[in-house]
């Protein structure tokens, strides 16, 4: 790709980067926000569907625009990741400017987006979570429960 540069470091990325996404395991994410010498007026974002903005606060006091975009959707691979992606709502929160291009983003990924109020995330997490992860297990309670009055596990 044309005009792309390799950086080696989270530093390089944020002294040339404008829009910033930090896609690292919820755990790092206050870390590398505290790391980092965020230049005012850069855009600084996580994708983590359980932290708030707040997260980022330490980007926000060197002059940053913080915000979070969290796609919910589930990636067993990048493959699924990208077929799955176009088509799935993404969770923003941010201030503007900043609001108004993350919801241009999602919209560019042919999805939806939900804007989250400050303390919202806490709410949509255990949403997400239920969706995720109960699902599988409500099935198969189900199935059990069909077997139990005689339907074999191929017919339930």
């Amino acid at each position: 790709m044309a005009d792309c540069r390799v950086c080696q470091t989270a530093q390089e990325v944020a002294d040339v980067a404008e829009l910033i996404f930090i896609t690292t395991p919820d755990d790092v994410i206050s870390e590398i926000a505290s790391e980092v010498k965020w230049h005012k007026g850069q855009n600084v974002i996580h994708c983590s569907g359980a932290h708030s903005i707040d997260i980022l606060e330490p980007a926000r006091r060197l002059g940053a625009n913080v915000g979070s975009f969290h796609p919910l959707q589930t990636f067993a691979s990048v493959r699924e990741a990208m077929d799955n992606l176009p088509g799935s709502t993404f969770v923003v929160e941010a201030e503007e400017p900043l609001l108004s291009r993350l919801k241009k983003l999602a919209s560019l990924l042919n999805g939806n987006w939900v804007e989250l109020k400050p303390g919202d995330k806490v709410l949509y997490h255990v949403a997400a979570v239920f969706v995720s992860n109960y699902l599988v297990t409500l099935v198969k309670l189900a199935l059990d429960l069909w077997q139990g009055f005689g339907v074999p596990p191929k017919e339930a």
